[in-house]
């Protein structure tokens, strides 16, 4: 046959076929009622909400639940303000400061990076922070709960898997839910009035 070559290939070709079945974690019109009515109820939103609002939607594009549950987790660090902690404390690493710029055992850079982490002691932590935002607008059952969650990330960033026994399957409905409670309600009190 004109232009047609037949080569014998060594080793003989294996093909592979993959079967997959996709499922969504959520109606698709509960999600564009959700982002509706969040616009809706913001008409002048924040940065950091705005970004929190992006993140949000873009978890339920995520391909695994594991993405899926840092992402929603991740836009409530968006909504979290870490506090400044008591004077004690702030005086405390003052001195460390203060006693670390005089070192001589550490290059700059480290003393540099060093510095910068103890500064960080005075506020409180990104996960307090989310617990406290989730405690002070939908009260202490969930912000119980959110810790359970942040527990979670945090293991699943760092080991790459969830605790044994965590359905991260079922988990990432629950924290969906408490999540978008959590924007809507922050954007309803953004937009209502002053009393």
């Amino acid at each position: 046959i004109h232009g047609f070559q037949i080569y014998k290939e060594e080793p003989e070709p294996k093909f592979i076929s993959v079967r997959a079945t996709l499922s969504a974690s959520r109606p698709a019109q509960t999600f564009v009622d959700s982002v509706n009515n969040a616009m809706a109820v913001a008409t002048t939103i924040e940065p950091k909400e705005k970004l929190a609002v992006e993140i949000y939607n873009a978890a339920h594009f995520q391909s695994s639940p594991e993405s899926r549950f840092i992402s929603l987790i991740t836009a409530v660090e968006c909504l979290a303000k870490p506090e400044k902690l008591q004077s004690q404390i702030q005086e405390l690493v003052d001195e460390l400061v203060n006693h670390s710029k005089k070192s001589e055992k550490l290059s700059a850079e480290v003393t540099d990076s060093f510095l910068g982490r103890l500064r960080d002691l005075k506020k409180e932590s990104i996960g307090k922070a989310c617990e406290r935002t989730i405690r002070e607008t939908l009260g202490e059952q969930k912000a119980k709960t959110f810790k359970k969650y942040y527990a979670a990330r945090s293991k699943l960033v760092h080991t790459g898997s969830a605790e044994s026994g965590f359905n991260t399957i079922e988990e990432v409905e629950n924290l969906d839910k408490l999540v978008a409670d959590l924007i809507l309600t922050t954007l309803e009190t953004m937009t209502s009035p002053e009393e």
